[in-house]
């Protein structure tokens, strides 16, 4: 089975072009919402016709902005991804959990997935900026989840991204593309089809 695990509102936006192809396919695949970003997430599911999360973790009716609310609400969504893991990902174990770019929800999601003996794709992964704290914390979670092996297929934008995941663990593919501009075409291609 296919899991979609999204946290933010740059992560759903992105995985759009992802989840309406599945959609539009008839592929069932189960939509984990990890609630980092809560506002205008049902927004951005109604404008692009995106089904409702299967599971939220770590709800809270607020956007997470604050280094101490990302610690509270990081330690929530780790302990109840892990205590209830079966059901976030449908007793599946065989799978594969897609998570877009470099946001905690990235490191968060790759360790209740391995929990749960699943396989970990990072979607346009391979970006790098080489310093640690810029964009911090991006670039350490980009970091720490790729050398702690978190990650078995890095799906990257361009060959220098995919020479930046050689140093991990995981099997690097190009896609040829960047996923804003997979959403902005889908999004005009949309927009003609209502006008």
């Amino acid at each position: 089975m296919i899991h979609i695990l999204i946290g933010t509102r740059a992560q759903l936006i992105k995985m759009v072009p992802i989840m309406h192809s599945l959609q539009e396919r008839g592929v069932d695949y189960n939509f984990i919402f990890m609630s980092q970003h809560c506002q205008t997430i049902h927004e951005i599911l109604d404008d692009f016709g995106i089904k409702e999360p299967d599971y939220v973790l770590g709800y809270r009716d607020q956007d997470i902005v604050k280094t101490t609310q990302m610690v509270f609400w990081s330690i929530q969504v780790l302990f109840e991804g892990i205590w209830k893991r079966s059901s976030v990902f449908r007793n599946d174990k065989d799978g594969i959990v897609l998570i877009h770019g470099d946001a905690p929800p990235l490191f968060l999601g790759a360790i209740i997935a391995k929990c749960q003996g699943l396989k970990v794709g990072s979607v346009e992964a391979g970006l790098r900026s080489f310093n640690l704290l810029k964009p911090f914390p991006e670039e350490l979670t980009r970091v720490v989840t790729g050398k702690l092996g978190l990650v078995d297929f890095f799906f990257c934008q361009d060959e220098g991204a995919k020479k930046n995941c050689a140093a991990y663990r995981g099997r690097a593919f190009m896609t040829h593309g960047n996923t804003i501009i997979d959403v902005v075409r889908l999004a005009s291609s949309m927009r003609k089809m209502v006008t």
